[in-house]
């Protein structure tokens, strides 16, 4: 090869090697940022399986590379393109567990019903998800393929223009991959994710730009807007929303729910939505379900739910006239469901009042099932049977429960050891077997057993101890509605590790009950809600969906009890806490002025003072000092034109002045005497053109009689530019400070 040969090759293959040490660091980007968003992702599974997570993300790089490598043009590189991306995605897919036959087009149908079936198995859960459904975990994994190959395909695609769009969208499934784990975490860390995120898109914007003076521009902004809103977001963060989206409905909307209880955040509406119109006398808790099977961690309803209809509603009970009987009329509005809301306690008739009549199905426990869901408008009168004796009854009952209702005493223990089945246990009769007594020192639910002792000694009757027990969960736990999900919710609550709502209240007493040998269930429903004296109603809405509990006393029925304290700044109705209802602090008999003895590990939640959201004070002030210097450099800069314009009238003096001193700051001082045409020279001969040419039209204004042109801001930071060009970062800060952007100092 000739020496001319040579020296015109040299430049291709620089050019060759420049390019290929781009993809190389695009590459690298590109991997840490989906192997951060694929993980945290993989979050929204109790148990992720990280090995297929960091598989996908490796096929996903591996097709990156593979694009960038691929050049060329025309339709047989495009083809190669395409086939090396459905290639990609059929792998990625593999590799996080779809079945290979599933891919093949023919069944793609049954890949569909097969993700439907496994998204309908979420249904009811919160994040993470804790089955073993192997659909449902499938479906939570499935869209990870696809938007990591497609964001590896935006990034490296070999195209022509439209590389930053491309790059944005390539980001941008990233970061929605990241979102979708990071806003379903229980207590998500989100400083530290936040400060990886920045650190991930400045080394983004550092690797992946062959421009390195805007990458290492852009990388700075990120890292100082990161540490700027570490510092405000002590300002930002509030226990209440900015804009409580779930209460504001200006259009009725058709609600649903689901009964068994989660623990979690409350995810259900929590709008002001009428689900009911209900006309009674003396309204009590509307209920429409209940819970009798503890399955180790929640309270569920069983498949068959005990109850013997004679033992429910004891002969002579229901007779006109009496205490026990309510009857309500019950309207439909904005709730869809086919369980019927009752007057309360157990239902005996229901009689439709305006038109149709749906089939209708009873279960043991007197939970009523329509044939089809009743649409707004439709109207049914139910009679119910709720009793509210006195006290007194209630001392009288008879301690001794029927067999039939053992289930309503028992409950399942996790199991002890992985491939163990879980362990149901039961009282023989009401009190504590020593057998039951072990089983429970040695689970997970030892504290809460410790304090169902402590609350039930020395209480001579089951109504007293439940009475106890309400009270104690009034009086010693606070009201949160959005408490982290654990393993075991209510063993963490009782704890008193962050409050809670109706669900875990109830949850807890009839866990509490049960470990007492005292049968207990969980009643969901409604509460009341407000009263309407044009109509003598009452206006239930989605916000009023409530949960109490009920305990069986024989000879009387269920008798309900409300263990929930209001919310904070609730009234009566407003946290579904009927007054009728026992279980309320005010109301309970039996314990008026008669203290707990607090144990060795104190079970209370007491609120701290000045709670609430508040914040430290060296936050606020913090925050505060940034935000006004925000606002000065806000302002500085909208006046920089005028400050600018004020520094060159006349002859300049001030830009000039201005000049000089910035020179001197970075170690270049013109000579006494230089001259501004001088000083151009002396500029140009080092390569600082954008600073020769903003003194050439400084020279205009200062000597010409009409100049043509005057320096602009654009013009000032060019000479701002050129000066720091090819120093450090020390030399780029004291050319800032000498001259700000936009900001010129007077003379």
């Amino acid at each position: 090869m000739s020496a001319r040969a040579a020296s015109a090759a040299a430049p291709a293959r620089a050019g060759l090697a420049r390019r290929a040490d781009v993809r190389a660091r695009q590459l690298a980007a590109f991997t840490a940022f989906a192997v951060f968003a694929a993980v945290e992702y993989a979050t929204l599974l109790a148990k992720p399986p990280t090995l297929r997570v960091l598989g996908a993300v490796a096929v996903a790089a591996a097709c990156g590379a593979a694009l960038g490598a691929l050049g060329g043009s025309g339709r047989a590189a495009l083809a190669g393109r395409v086939c090396v991306a459905l290639l990609a995605l059929v792998l990625a897919l593999a590799v996080l567990g779809v079945p290979l036959h599933l891919l093949v087009p023919t069944r793609w149908g049954t890949l569909g019903s097969d993700l439907r079936r496994g998204l309908d198995g979420l249904e009811g859960w919160l994040w993470p998800y804790r089955g073993s459904l192997r659909l449902a975990r499938l479906a939570v994994l499935f869209p990870l393929a696809p938007a990591l190959v497609g964001a590896a395909c935006a990034c490296f695609w070999p195209a022509g223009g439209h590389h930053l769009a491309r790059e944005g969208l390539a980001l941008a499934l990233l970061i929605g991959l990241l979102m979708c784990g990071v806003v379903n975490q229980r207590a998500p860390a989100w400083r530290v994710q936040g400060l990886a995120l920045a650190l991930l898109l400045a080394a983004w914007l550092w690797l992946a730009s062959p421009a390195r003076e805007r990458a290492n521009s852009a990388a700075a902004w990120v890292i100082a807007a990161t540490f700027g809103a570490l510092v405000l977001a002590p300002l930002v963060s509030s226990s209440a929303p900015w804009l409580d989206y779930r209460s504001w409905d200006p259009v009725p909307a058709e609600i649903g729910f689901r009964w068994n209880q989660t623990y979690g955040p409350i995810s259900w509406s929590q709008s002001t939505v009428t689900m009911l119109t209900v006309t009674e006398r003396h309204p009590s808790l509307l209920k429409v379900i209940s819970l009798d099977s503890f399955n180790g961690t929640a309270f569920v309803r069983s498949p068959d739910p005990p109850g013997v209809p004679g033992l429910d509603v004891p002969a002579g009970s229901g007779a006109a006239g009496s205490r026990a009987e309510q009857s309500a009329i019950v309207s439909v509005a904005g709730l869809r469901s086919k369980l019927l809301v009752t007057g309360g306690g157990v239902p005996q008739t229901v009689r439709w009042l305006n038109g149709g009549e749906p089939g209708l199905a009873s279960t043991r426990d007197g939970t009523l099932t329509a044939g089809a869901t009743p649409s707004a408008g439709e109207s049914y009168r139910v009679d119910s049977y709720a009793p509210d004796p006195p006290p007194a009854v209630l001392r009288r009952a008879p301690r001794a429960f029927p067999r039939a209702y053992l289930p309503y005493a028992s409950f399942e223990l996790p199991a002890p050891a992985p491939g163990v089945a879980e362990m149901l246990v039961a009282p023989p009769a009401p009190g504590v077997a020593p057998a039951l007594a072990r089983a429970l020192a040695h689970s997970p639910y030892a504290t809460a057993f410790a304090l169902a002792r402590r609350l039930a000694a020395g209480e001579p009757t089951p109504y007293d101890i439940a009475s106890r027990v309400s009270e104690y969960l009034r009086l010693h736990y606070a009201y949160n509605e959005h408490p982290p999900l654990t393993s075991y919710p209510l063993e963490s609550f009782l704890s008193g590790s962050a409050g809670g709502y109706c669900q875990q209240f109830s949850g807890a007493m009839a866990l509490l009950l049960r470990m007492d040998g005292i049968p207990a269930r969980v009643a969901e429903g409604f509460s009341p809600g407000l009263y309407d004296s044009t109509n003598n109603s009452w206006t239930v809405r989605a916000k009023d969906a409530h949960a109490w509990v009920e305990v069986y006393f024989p000879g009387t029925g269920w008798v309900a009890f409300d263990p929930t304290p209001p919310a904070p700044g609730a009234g009566l109705t407003g946290a579904g806490l009927g007054s009728q209802v026992r279980g309320a602090a005010t109301s309970v008999q039996g314990h008026a002025g008669r203290a707990l003895t607090p144990s060795a590990r104190r079970v209370a939640l007491q609120p701290r003072a000045g709670s609430g959201g508040s914040f430290p004070l060296l936050a606020t002030l913090s925050g505060v000092a940034a935000v006004v210097l925000l606002l000065a450099a806000g302002r500085s800069l909208l006046r920089g034109r005028r400050r600018l314009q004020d520094g060159l009238r006349g002859a300049a003096d001030g830009a000039v002045t201005e000049l000089r001193a910035a020179l001197a700051r970075l170690g270049e001082p013109p000579a006494a005497g230089c001259t501004l045409r001088e000083l151009q020279r002396r500029l140009r001969e080092r390569g600082a053109n954008g600073a020769a040419r903003y003194v050439a039209l400084l020279e205009g204004v200062r000597y010409a009689p009409a100049p043509q042109a005057r320096p602009t801001r654009r013009d000032r930071r060019d000479c701002r530019r050129s000066l720091a060009s090819g120093g450090g970062p020390l030399t780029r800060l004291r050319a800032l400070l000498a001259l700000p952007p936009g900001v010129g100092r007077r003379a």
